[in-house]
């Protein structure tokens, strides 16, 4: 027969174990290199300057000085990056986001909040 020491210590054991695994993940986001970062939880590359639509549109028009587009011609500018192998990668897509997504609180048409459930400062995705 165990003692009941012995099994009580197992089992606390055994409950902050799993408490410790229940925790929240915490994705490391590495610069490897070339412009590129890479996020070990996601397995995903993405670009390390976040606005390189600002400074490089890949011959896409519709891409306004700040970088700011809209989604048709963000589709356009992603396979133009595909199309001249950007970086080494031509798998470069857009985020899958909801839609409509009701968190966004101003639309291209500058209403506040959104009238479309799309535009800026979206977080529901």
């Amino acid at each position: 027969m165990k003692p009941v020491r012995h099994t009580l210590t197992t089992g606390l054991s055994a409950l902050v174990f799993a408490i410790g695994m229940a925790g929240p993940a915490q994705a490391i986001l590495m610069d490897i290199g070339g412009g590129i970062i890479f996020d070990d939880d996601t397995k995903l590359s993405w670009l390390k300057n976040a606005n390189t639509a600002a400074t490089n549109t890949f011959g896409v028009g519709g891409i306004n000085a700040n970088g700011t587009m809209n989604w048709s011609t963000a589709n356009d500018w992603t396979a133009a990056m595909n199309t001249v192998n950007y970086l080494g990668f031509t798998d470069w897509r857009l985020p899958t986001t909801l839609d409509p997504d009701s968190s966004c609180t101003d639309d291209s048409a500058g209403a506040i909040p959104s009238t479309d459930t799309r535009g800026f400062n979206c977080t529901g995705s």
